[in-house]
């Protein structure tokens, strides 16, 4: 399970460098920071909330 949340990690770092990439639209670019930004913050979040039912 950890491995999958290691991949929401990583895909929302490329979601939020992407958005850091996009000069044009400044919609698109906030739209990929909240993406990322959720996906980043997901695992972690999940993590937690396991440990805490776990032990």
């Amino acid at each position: 399970m950890t491995d999958v949340l290691f991949y929401l990690f990583f895909i929302g770092i490329l979601f939020c460098l992407t958005g850091y990439f996009i000069s044009k639209s400044k919609v698109l670019k906030f739209i990929f920071y909240l993406i990322g930004g959720l996906l980043v913050a997901l695992p972690f979040a999940l993590l937690i909330y396991f440990t805490y039912i776990l032990f």
